[in-house]
């Protein structure tokens, strides 16, 4: 049987994938709980997740309370019947904000994992080795203070997903040399045994980190050893940074074009060929001279450098080639519970009972759900600042709301000079996902999350709408700021000049800042009667999260905001 039949087979073939399993049940589970009366109802009106995680939390809460006894549910619960608290987590947990600005994942068991592919770089394009890779793995030098230092930012130099190598073309960097007014680039292997031996050597600091650069480029230049043929019309020569190109080789002239804002330094670049051997030669202009770099401040001849393209079919054992390794990262959810404790008067209880026809124990276990549901947004949304503060510099942008005071006067500027400021405020937004594309290629924000003056502000942009807003309670939307929900808390959570912005990537549904995962909406301790007639109870509910990737997370501070709330 083909392949492709094996894969289409029939429903057991289908279930392979642990995912297409959990999909399947809950699909079914969504099926019936939206056939009970009063529990269905609107089930249709949530998104597919919402629904699977709903589906799930009922059978949990379900499942437990069918593992208590008459008396157990009465005295836990207050007398709230199994089906009210049903009702009460098809009330409650769709509404818990955290779902909305990041992942709710309703745990089946106490053991459920996320399981996170993400590609990482285990060999990079200048031949470094496989442990220069993520900060879980040892550093490449292990005595080099700048690769054991957190705060240096070549720690993670290597992260996955890094800018810095060339994956779709076999391209390699080469060391120069300067002599007589020329820069040459010679593509040859180097004597990586001496430059061993001159790292063993080194005594100083300044020598040993001299050496170990050496290493580090005879390595790189293995891959132009016997048999890899360097192939004229790909060089480049550039300064500094790529970016900053000097001259292209054009493919099939085979000269290079230079770039005129270099014209002051650079006179010619050509390939040279010396018994097999190839050099890129960069000639200079007097302005340039190579020995000194004497006009260092405009052009310094050894910021220059080259690549070329090489015969990778020569390389059999791919030492000299760029690798992507798929891993797996497993993120296990481990429930603890968030509690709330309410007491009331019995005189309350009377009042409620006799006037209002109020159960006091629906109030109970209504309002405390409200409040669970308030802690587990706070809890959330404080973990998710925490982790964009530790992120690094380009991950804190600042916008100043400070309007043109210029020729207007004593009156300190106008109301219309502070709105038309405010339009521009999405540039800062835009800005966030900007830097996340430098950093790790790809990013951008999804959801907002402002302090209370922030999110004040960002109301008077015109790309601002009241869709999605909710009640002013804990945790809120208040709009959407071109498309992307705002939502709103007090400054005890978020700053409140301060906007958390959030990326959920929309083509996959794993790869996520942070995941909350619930396995038991409600759990009662029962009613404990005082003496001073006072009742306590307490409700929890159990679950964990899992941080799966904070460069996801990023901070906005806005400053000079012209109406700010009391600290």
């Amino acid at each position: 049987m083909a392949l492709t039949n094996q894969m289409n087979g029939g429903n057991d073939n289908k279930k392979v994938f642990h995912e297409n399993e959990r999909s399947f049940r809950l699909k079914k589970r969504v099926d019936y709980w939206s056939q009970i009366p009063e529990i269905g109802a609107g089930f249709a009106n949530f998104d597919e997740a919402t629904q699977y995680n709903l589906a799930c939390n009922l059978d949990n809460q379900a499942g437990h309370m069918a593992r208590l006894s008459e008396n157990q549910v009465s005295t836990s619960f207050n007398g709230f019947t199994p089906e009210n608290m049903l009702r009460l987590v098809r009330l409650a947990m769709p509404n818990v904000v955290r779902s909305k600005i990041f992942t709710e994942f309703a745990m089946e068991t106490a053991r459920d994992s996320i399981k996170y592919v993400r590609p990482v770089y285990s060999k990079t394009q200048n031949g470094k080795s496989l442990v220069d890779k993520t900060d879980d793995f040892n550093r490449l030098y292990e005595d080099a203070d700048e690769f054991n230092d957190i705060n240096n930012p070549n720690y993670r130099k290597a992260i996955y997903e890094s800018t810095e190598d060339r994956i779709p073309q076999e391209l390699a960097n080469i060391d120069a040399a300067a002599k007589d007014g020329k820069v040459s680039f010679t593509f040859k292997a180097l004597d990586v045994d001496a430059a061993k031996a001159e790292l063993k050597a080194a005594t100083t600091a300044a020598d040993i980190k001299a050496a170990k650069e050496k290493v580090e480029k005879a390595i790189a230049s293995q891959k132009w050893a016997d048999g890899s043929k360097y192939i004229d019309g790909y060089g480049a020569v550039y300064y500094d940074v790529e970016k900053n190109v000097v001259a292209q080789q054009d493919k099939r002239t085979k000269k290079f074009f230079l770039n005129p804002d270099y014209a002051e330094f650079v006179k010619s670049v050509a390939v040279k060929e010396d018994n097999g051997v190839y050099s890129i030669v960069v000639e200079l202009t007097d302005a340039a001279d190579s020995a000194t770099g004497s006009d260092a401040a405009k052009f310094d001849s050894a910021k220059l450098k080259a690549f070329a393209r090489y015969d990778s079919e020569m390389d059999y054992n791919g030492d000299y080639l760029g690798e992507i390794e798929i891993k797996m990262s497993d993120y296990e959810f481990r429930p603890r519970p968030t509690t709330i404790g309410v007491t009331w008067s019995q005189l309350s209880e009377i009042v409620l009972d006799t006037s209002f026809s109020v159960s006091a124990q629906e109030y109970l276990v209504t309002y405390a759900s409200q409040a669970i549901k308030m802690a587990l947004d706070y809890r959330a949304i404080k973990t998710a600042y925490a982790a964009a503060k530790t992120n690094p510099k380009a991950y804190h942008v600042t916008f100043d709301a400070a309007y043109n005071t210029t020729n207007i006067g004593t009156n300190g500027g106008t109301k219309e000079g502070y709105t038309a400021n405010a339009q521009t405020f999405l540039s800062a937004i835009a800005t966030v996902g900007d830097n996340m594309l430098n950093d790790i290629n790809r990013g951008g924000v999804s959801r907002l999350v402002a302090g209370p003056s922030a999110g004040t502000y960002m109301t008077l942009s015109m790309a601002f709408t009241t869709t999605g807003a909710t009640t002013a309670e804990g945790a809120h939307q208040i709009g959407e700021i071109s498309g992307i929900p705002v939502f709103k808390v007090p400054s005890s959570i978020i700053p409140s000049n301060e906007v958390l912005t959030v990326w959920k990537n929309p083509q996959n549904e794993a790869d996520i800042s942070i995941a909350f995962g619930t396995l038991v909406p409600f759990f009662s301790t029962g009613v404990i009667q005082r003496q001073n007639f006072y009742k306590e109870a307490g409700l929890a509910t159990y679950g964990d999260w899992a941080i799966i990737n904070k460069r996801y997370l990023a901070i906005i501070t806005i400053d000079n905001l012209k109406d700010a709330t009391v600290a």
